[in-house]
């Protein structure tokens, strides 16, 4: 099974606050989300995401 741990999510227009459930994915590495319309704050579950080098 392969798993994933890139996620790129800019330049799409998104809206909203970041869903907490990216804390979920702890094996991730690299999140990009820049270039959207996201609004709140960051989530305290992405403190989980003891892997992440770069977002």
């Amino acid at each position: 099974m392969k798993v994933c741990d890139y996620l790129e999510l800019s330049d799409n227009s998104l809206t909203g606050p970041l869903p907490k459930e990216l804390g979920k994915l702890k094996k991730f590495t690299f999140l990009a989300i820049g270039s959207n319309n996201f609004s709140g704050t960051l989530p305290l579950e992405l403190g989980f995401l003891d892997k992440l080098e770069e977002m």
